[in-house]
């Protein structure tokens, strides 16, 4: 028996170096395609023209509606489009 040929079989032997080899490599190949630089956007910009929506998220603040009393004023939850 060649041990030569097969050091690299021998290495792999054992069924949890293996499993763990097999998860770091998958979780690696995981990180990197997520970190890739060229997407497509998700969302365009669209003008005014091409959409005939006007309009501007104005908040007036009072003692009794504030960001303490209510949480979402600037987080855009009054905004929708349907």
């Amino acid at each position: 028996m060649k041990i030569s040929s097969c050091g690299f079989f021998i290495f792999f032997m054992d069924k949890k170096r293996l499993l763990k080899i097999i998860l770091h490599l998958c979780l690696l190949i995981f990180i990197l395609e997520g970190c890739s630089r060229f997407r497509a956007p998700l969302f365009n910009k669209l003008s005014i023209d091409s959409t005939n929506i006007d309009f501007i998220n104005l908040i007036k603040e009072s003692d009794t509606f504030n960001i303490l009393t209510n949480e979402y004023i600037f987080n855009g939850g009054g905004v929708a489009v349907s």
